[in-house]
């Protein structure tokens, strides 16, 4: 969980920030492939029946999260929900399952930035580049009053 909001008067009410789905995500979308999986849960790509379009939906385990983890969680995706940014992963739904959190997010493809650097694959403009786009993403969440706590490469 990396955001936090400067603005001291938000308390983790979920439906104040994000509508959360009826249902279950099956109801919704075809799961697919693994694409990974991180500390609290494992991420899908998935299908939405109506209109076809492919996410990535991330599976939160709730047995792995403590109660302000959950809190955290929630004001994160509202948080989120609300940030329209080039660089910044779009959140298309969110649903509180009895054992998971389900967060249905576009996909993103070209690899882990991380992964290329290691391997001192990129060339000088493309380091650019991808500095100029990282501060900028920080300059919008900060025009926002949001300050990003876990930045990775």
């Amino acid at each position: 969980m990396g955001c936090a909001n400067t603005n001291t008067n938000i308390h983790a009410q979920p439906q104040t920030y994000i509508k959360m789905n009826d249902g279950e995500v099956r109801d919704h979308y075809i799961i697919g492939d693994k694409l990974g999986k991180g500390s609290f849960g494992e991420v899908r790509k998935a299908t939405h029946i109506v209109t076809g379009e492919e996410r990535a939906i991330k599976f939160i385990d709730k047995a792995m999260l403590s109660r302000n983890e959950m809190k955290a969680l929630i004001v994160e995706v509202s948080l989120l929900a609300e940030m329209d940014h080039p660089n910044i992963v779009k959140i298309n739904d969110f649903y509180d399952e009895k054992f998971t959190f389900v967060l249905v997010t576009e996909i993103v493809r070209g690899g882990e930035l991380f992964k290329k650097v290691a391997k001192k694959a990129l060339k000088e403009n493309e380091v650019q580049s991808v500095i100029s786009n990282l501060l900028a993403t920080v300059n919008y969440y900060n025009s926002k009053g949001v300050i990003h706590r876990d930045l990775k490469p």
